[in-house]
């Protein structure tokens, strides 16, 4: 893939284009790596490509051999060694990680389920509206209201 040519090192791993090290990268470059697997993972839920699926894995096991600390703290690269954490790292680290939930994850578990609630606000709001998949209606249950929706 063209987007992938000039950011990845021998072993298929995703680097900065400023690396080594992006100690004087600011923040916004740090989320970059993030960001670029979740839409590459999105793009291959289109594509559903096998190579491409197979590059996620493998930048997926390296990061989590290789750049990952014993309290689960994840390096700047992804090919180790850790060198330090900070938001971006880890929220890229999480977003690479989250590439390998597979589709049975991604549907709504509670969409049209049945629904129980102790109360309501109006005659509009009623517990099936929480799980009817509508971004337009709403539930509301009083506060003060015993019980779970």
């Amino acid at each position: 893939m063209a987007s992938t040519k000039n950011l990845v090192l021998p072993n298929k791993v995703i680097k900065e284009r400023n690396d080594p090290g992006c100690g004087n990268c600011n923040n916004d470059e740090r989320f970059f790596k993030g960001a670029y697997i979740r839409n590459f993972r999105e793009f291959n839920k289109i594509a559903n490509d096998p190579t491409l699926a197979s590059y996620l894995d493998t930048n997926a096991k390296i990061a989590w051999n290789m750049a990952r600390t014993t309290s689960d703290s994840v390096g700047f690269r992804w090919e180790g060694p850790f060198d330090s954490s900070d938001a971006g790292r880890q929220a890229s680290a999480v977003d690479l990680f989250n590439s390998q939930i597979k589709g049975k994850f991604l549907a709504n578990l509670a969409l049209q389920k049945s629904v129980s609630v102790s109360g309501q606000c109006s005659a509009d709001q009623t517990g099936d509206r929480a799980v009817d998949g509508s971004l337009t209606t709403k539930c509301c249950t009083p506060m003060g209201m015993p019980g779970p929706v």
